[in-house]
C-alpha cells in the first residue's frame, strides 16, 4: 500500500471518495454503482473545491455535499 501524505490532492480525493462509498452504501445501494458514482463525482470534486463559506452562501455544508449530490437525478 502506498503511503499518502496528509496535505495531498490524492488524499482528498480518497477521502471524497470514501464518502461517497459511505452515503450509497447508507442508502441502501450496498456494492455502489460505478455508473451512478461516476454520472456525480464531476459536481461532487466542484463543490468540495469550494470554501467553506462559499458553500454556506448556497446552503451547503463540507458534510451534507454527498447527501446533496446523490439527492437527486444525475445530470
Amino acid at each position: 500500500m502506498a503511503v499518502i501524505p496528509l496535505d495531498t490532492e490524492a488524499l482528498r480525493e480518497r477521502t471524497l471518495e470514501a464518502r461517497v462509498d459511505l452515503h450509497l452504501c447508507q442508502a441502501g445501494f450496498g456494492v455502489n454503482p460505478y455508473l451512478e458514482r461516476r454520472a456525480r463525482m464531476d459536481e461532487l470534486r466542484r463543490l468540495d473545491r469550494m470554501s467553506d463559506a462559499e458553500l454556506a452562501r448556497i446552503g451547503l455544508s463540507r458534510e451534507t455535499l454527498v447527501a446533496h449530490v446523490f439527492s437527486g437525478p444525475a445530470a
